[in-house]
């Protein structure tokens, strides 16, 4: 690129100080964090903090009998990473075995504030029991 004043650089590619407020791309961020979350926070801390919340909100849940169920391990994804004022708000996917006819799956949403320090906002779910 050749400019002679950095003003041509804005008025070629439209960036006039009025057009300056939408720089920021919120989803293309959330994107970004979804993809690469693991390099950032510690997903043991994070799948302890899981664990203990699905323990502690598991009366909660409806109960879905099944013919089988399938037990695969514990299973975490984040699948929303909202950026707020107040921090951001993780939408956590879960499938965890509760015991050998049993798993609780769900979603469970916190909040990561800007400290660090994370909150449970609510978790939804169910348990998939065998017969």
């Amino acid at each position: 690129y050749s400019f002679k004043y950095v003003s041509d650089f804005f008025i070629e590619n439209n960036l006039m100080h009025s057009n300056l407020q939408n720089i920021f791309d919120k989803n293309k961020f959330e994107e970004f964090l979804i993809a690469n979350w693991t390099q950032f926070i510690n997903s043991s801390k994070l799948l302890a903090y899981v664990l203990q919340n699905v323990k502690e909100n598991t009366n909660n849940f409806a109960i879905i009998q099944c013919s089988t169920i399938s037990l695969k391990g514990v299973s975490i994804t984040l699948s929303r990473f909202d950026w707020t004022p107040q921090g951001f708000i993780l939408w956590i996917e879960f499938q965890v075995p509760i015991s050998s006819k049993q798993i609780a799956e769900g979603t469970m949403e916190i909040i990561l504030s800007n400290n660090g320090i994370l909150s449970h906002k609510q978790t939804l779910g169910n348990i998939h029991c065998a017969n």
